[in-house]
């Protein structure tokens, strides 16, 4: 075979390689995944903090709050487009009730509103939405349409059965400033009573249990110390009744009733 016809010979595979590669579709770039769902909340905090409140700043004592419900992600504003997760916005100067915060943790999509001022105190959305969320918070406006948010205040949610404490009322969830400080401590106070209780307890005992409980929260004082002055009181008390030291008994014995009001606050 001359070299011309060797040359000829290779020309139809050059040509069907040259098909091959017009027909071939171009290959199409993937687009980078995002960051991975999570379905666990985290909670993202709006404003300042008042600093004490029963011994303790509003932003720590809602962070020990959520924990309970294993929300402990704790995530800032200028940081929330990194994650793909429902987010909680929270006013840093806040108090919610207990019974609102499982609530808030399983209801996407709600805005909760202080039913005195209207304000809103947190809204439970995405990541997302963080950004508008926030100037909810901030400013004080109505809410977005766009945030398909459900405003509602806490008699609207259904938890005024606190059943750790065996009583229907109303949680309470408001805005805390330095000049509502007093009346929203002596409010978390009461709240904290039991609905079946003796009448010392319930109508005697309060202010001077507020006003002793105000002065050692901030202190090493633990409420397991309280219970164990309370103990010594019980025995105490049996001991002077045996001896027939009635009064003193007596005493002893309200000191009792007085103490188990505090350590349970």
């Amino acid at each position: 075979m001359t070299k011309a016809a060797k040359k000829t010979s290779k020309r139809p595979e050059s040509g069907a390689k040259s098909r091959k590669t017009a027909g071939s579709k171009p290959t199409a770039k993937r687009a980078s995944p995002g960051p991975e769902r999570n379905f666990t909340p985290a909670l993202c905090f709006i404003g300042e903090p008042l600093p004490d409140v029963w011994g303790m700043s509003t932003r720590e004592r809602l962070v020990r709050q959520f924990a309970r419900e294993g929300i402990t992600d704790i995530v800032e504003l200028d940081r929330t487009a990194e994650r793909n997760s429902p987010v909680i916005m929270l006013r840093a100067n806040a108090v919610i009730d207990q019974p609102l915060i499982p609530v808030l943790a399983r209801r996407p999509n709600l805005a909760l509103q202080d039913p005195d001022t209207g304000a809103i105190v947190a809204i439970s959305t995405d990541c997302a939405q963080a950004t508008p969320a926030a100037q909810v918070l901030e400013t004080g406006a109505e809410p977005n349409p766009g945030l398909k948010l459900l405003v509602r205040s806490p008699a609207d949610l259904g938890a005024a059965f606190w059943k750790g404490l065996r009583k229907r009322e109303v949680p309470y969830a408001t805005i805390i400033t330095p000049t509502t400080l007093k009346a929203t401590e002596w409010r978390m106070f009461m709240g904290t009573y039991k609905g079946a209780t003796d009448f010392v307890t319930k109508h005697v005992w309060p202010r001077p249990a507020y006003h002793v409980t105000r002065r050692i929260a901030s202190t090493s004082i633990t409420p397991n110390m309280v219970t164990t002055v309370g103990a010594i009181c019980v025995v105490l008390a049996f001991w002077l009744f045996l001896e027939g030291h009635y009064l003193t008994g007596l005493i002893a014995a309200w000191m009792m009733t007085f103490l188990d009001t505090v350590d349970g606050k």
